[in-house]
């Protein structure tokens, strides 16, 4: 399968996700990894899955990922979303659980834009925790995307 990563990174939270596509993906696969800002439309050619990450900013993914998923044609793809962001339980807010409640994470958002727009998702959206807002990662999460995105057995 060919395989398109995509994401959007501010503290390198997001990032080291993205990367881990490398250790947890067979090697009959074709995979691209792209910073947004270095995608370019050339990137999809022959492309069947597109896996789209970013950090969660106000509640919903960054503007050039949303500016990324209004351009294309989603409906040509198979889609995976993910997304980093702050786990209130981690930091004992009751504000920010009450955000969180309502307003959500970045992957989500993705993913119904994705579903309404036609695009197939391949799992249920997914965050991968932050300590503090600029991180690290808890630790712990790089295995559990790795779980969480082996589950597809591609």
């Amino acid at each position: 399968m060919n395989i398109l990563v995509v994401y959007d990174s501010y503290f390198g939270n997001t990032e080291r996700i993205a990367l881990a596509i490398k250790d947890s993906i067979s090697e009959k696969n074709h995979v691209i990894i792209k910073k947004i800002s270095n995608f370019a439309d050339k990137d999809l050619a022959g492309i069947e899955l597109i896996v789209i990450g970013s950090p969660t900013r106000a509640f919903r993914p960054t503007e050039v990922i949303r500016k990324f998923l209004k351009k294309i044609d989603i409906k040509k793809y198979k889609w995976i979303a993910f997304d980093t962001g702050v786990n209130p339980d981690l930091i004992n807010s009751k504000i920010l659980k009450l955000m969180v409640k309502n307003f959500g994470y970045a992957a989500p958002y993705m993913a119904k834009i994705i579903k309404k727009s036609g695009g197939k998702m391949l799992l249920e959206p997914e965050t991968f925790f932050v300590i503090g807002n600029e991180g690290p990662l808890v630790k712990g999460e790089i295995d559990r995307f790795q779980k969480w995105f082996n589950s597809l057995n591609l």
